[in-house]
């Protein structure tokens, strides 16, 4: 029996629009703060929790839609519903002789062959204003024995009890967890419904008794002992003149098996120190991992009962180790497992957490806005949570990856895990690769540091599957922008760059009739398009290049951001140089430093075959071997890409940017930053929605 999906409409932040939410074994909710996390599970509680208190629907339940008077509203609806799928009736793994006998009558089977059965659990509540101060609260928990698509009515609706809701247990661990409250033996913690569970024979609990006794015994026929109690004694008759209660006696309250149970307390050794540690002692993460424990103790439990169950059905539950009945599934919902524990450790709680979810009759639902968790679970795991400002309302998306058979699929899934960042950021930047990640991040706060304020991530792409990339973040509705290398000359560059990223809007449902108009309102034929890079024509490619702004998609050009940040500040570059550094040419018999240079050695034979080498070498001349020309670039463009070679084929890109960065004044670079920088510096601005700078 599994979680299958869940349903909620009006639920505090999920607005009236109702949410579905679809599940794995494990799935890994995630967003930022106050996205809807804690919301989701408090739904869950309201169905299948532990105790009335987690299950009561309040007013404070139903959500306010935004600029509502909530004077004005005289009745308010919501609904949480959830649909259990059985596939163990398909897969006869031995569970469902357990599972499906509870639920068999309330069952809906589709007719579509391979499909399990499921069922349909359904909350319903309103919230009518009357002459009580809090308005009446009418809810109601039932089966809907209809197909999913089906609303509920008086004929496919038929009441469920607590017993039935009881085989679903809701295992909550919040995000402040308190191992010390749940280690104390008062009813409800961790550690009494563990210790509860044994089964304690009344001949194991007689023998514990006698012992006890004698225990008792031996302490008060202590000299000690009987001296103390003769002398309270005789202070309390000094105080106390009536026959009643006159007699005193010190009793050690440790005789019957519940005063025993209740001193139970963990205790940890060996430590730095000469006696153990128990869990007060522990610093905050490791309490916090032991809470986990106790979750993963009770769960092992009901794995070791059903186990029992099975290849001993004669027993009955008083004979077994466990006198529970296991529920036929149990959800662990684990708010932020990252919290106080390193970064280290959290390989550790996912795999356990992992392990658990693959029982036959658990799942396990996790909430994090870390990325160190996010990067270890699959992104087809992951729901991801938002918060609509116009609605003020719960927004949810599964992750949607190019299909298993595509190329791009592995390199997207992989991408994700390790930029997953991406999940939280206010706006992506996405970037061809190393040098973007160094050199953006530190010119957008160079041109306005309010931009890092903001959650602004930068993902290298390495210029491949950047329609999957587009269509991941549409469909998550986090804003973007795009900044790719023209490559003029270079393979798939120049017209073939602009085609691909037009060929990629297409793809992503933008209007042919739009993004292929061209002057005079005509539309690109489809033989026109399939041939566009052919086109040579290079005052048009610069058009291309500024319309595709408009769709957020921004071309360091005519190169690359190497080539575009050296051409800025080549002297900047150059001067990170000590005197042993730079390219050299041999003219004539004389080994020389480019730097060095004369305008006759600038004239020779040997500069004009280097200077073409290295435009070779910059533009990579490709599988056909035909060297680059360079054409499409001027002199001093051509000259340069000799110190492009130098400094970005021979040495580390990253390393290079970095010292520039670090070591450049920051007003003089401001100057001399090419334009596109500016340009996606003003669309930032506009899509995180950030004012203009009152000048003062």
């Amino acid at each position: 029996m599994k979680l299958k999906k869940i349903k909620l409409s009006n639920f505090r932040s999920f607005g009236e629009t109702e949410e579905t939410i679809t599940f794995n074994d494990l799935t890994a909710i995630i967003g930022g703060n106050s996205c809807g996390k804690t919301t989701f599970f408090n739904a869950l509680l309201r169905l299948f929790g532990d105790n009335q208190k987690e299950r009561e629907i309040t007013r404070a339940d139903f959500h306010l839609p935004p600029d509502v008077n909530p004077d004005s509203i005289n009745q308010s609806n919501l609904f949480i519903e959830a649909i259990f799928e059985f596939p163990e009736v398909t897969e006869h793994n031995g569970i469902e002789q357990y599972t499906v006998p509870s639920f068999f009558n309330n069952f809906t089977v589709d007719l579509e062959e391979g499909v399990p059965p499921y069922i349909r659990i359904r909350l319903e509540s309103t919230w009518q204003r009357s002459n009580q101060p809090e308005g009446i609260v009418d809810t109601n928990i039932f089966f809907i024995i209809a197909p999913e698509n089906e609303l509920p009515d008086s004929e496919n609706r038929m009441s469920i009890s607590q017993t039935y809701l009881s085989q679903i247990k809701v295992t909550y661990v919040p995000a402040l967890r308190d191992p010390s409250a749940q280690l104390k033996m008062v009813s409800g913690t961790l550690l009494w419904r563990l210790i509860r569970r044994i089964n304690f024979d009344n001949s194991f609990k007689s023998e514990i008794s006698l012992k006890m006794q004698g225990v008792k015994d031996t302490l008060s026929e202590h000299e000690g002992i009987t001296k103390i109690k003769q002398i309270i004694g005789e202070q309390w008759n000094n105080y106390h003149g009536d026959d009643r209660y006159s007699q005193l006696d010190l009793h050690f309250n440790t005789q019957d098996m519940e005063n025993i149970l209740k001193k139970i307390d963990p205790f940890f050794s060996p430590t730095e120190i000469e006696n153990g540690y128990t869990v007060d002692l522990l610093g905050d993460g490791l309490r916090s991992l032991f809470y986990l424990s106790l979750v993963g103790a009770l769960l092992k439990t009901e794995e070791l009962t059903l186990k029992e169950m099975f290849e001993n059905p004669e027993k009955s539950i008083d004979e077994r180790m466990f006198s529970i009945i296991p529920p036929c599934l149990t959800i662990v919902c684990v708010e932020e497992p990252e919290n106080h524990v390193a970064p280290h450790l959290l390989g550790k709680i996912i795999k356990n957490l992992r392990d658990i979810s693959n029982n036959d009759n658990a799942q396990v639902i996790l909430s994090s806005h870390s990325p160190a968790i996010v990067k270890r679970i699959d992104p087809q795991e992951i729901r991801h949570f938002r918060s609509c400002k116009t609605k003020r309302a719960t927004l949810t998306r599964t992750i949607t990856l190019p299909d298993k058979t595509e190329e791009a699929y592995k390199y997207v899934k992989e991408a994700v895990r390790a930029y997953p960042e991406i999940y939280f950021s206010s706006l992506v930047i996405l970037g061809e690769g190393d040098s973007e990640e160094i050199i953006i991040p530190h010119v957008m706060d160079l041109l306005d540091d309010r931009i890092s304020t903001h959650e602004v991530a930068v993902v290298p792409l390495g210029g491949r599957h950047v329609n999957h990339f587009w269509r991941l973040l549409y469909q998550l509705d986090i804003p973007f922008i795009t900044l790719l290398d023209l490559d003029l000359e270079r393979g798939g560059g120049g017209w073939g760059r602009i085609k691909y990223c037009l060929d990629q809007l297409l793809k992503n449902g933008f209007d042919k009739n739009v993004i292929l108009e061209v002057q005079g309102g005509r539309v690109l034929s489809d033989e026109e398009f399939s041939k566009m890079h052919t086109w040579t024509e290079r005052e048009s490619l610069d058009k291309w290049v500024v319309y595709l702004a408009k769709y957020d998609i921004y071309f360091s050009a005519p190169l690359d951001i190497d080539f575009l940040m050296l051409e800025a500040f080549s002297d900047q570059y150059i001067s990170l140089l000590s005197q042993h550094e730079g390219p050299e040419i041999t003219i004539g018999e004389d080994n020389k430093k480019v730097l060095d240079l004369t305008s006759e050695d600038k004239a020779s034979e040997e500069y004009t075959k280097r200077i073409s080498s290295d435009v070779s070498a910059t533009l990579k001349e490709g599988k056909t071997g035909v060297s680059k020309e360079g054409n499409e670039y001027n002199d001093f463009q051509r000259e340069l890409m000799i110190w492009y070679r130098y400094f970005f084929l021979y040495r580390g890109k990253p390393s290079t940017h970095m010292r520039l960065l670090s070591e450049s004044d920051p007003k003089q670079m401001k100057e001399k930053l090419p334009e596109v920088f500016n340009n996606m510096q003003k669309k930032i601005i506009t899509k995180l929605k950030i004012k203009e700078k009152v000048e003062s």
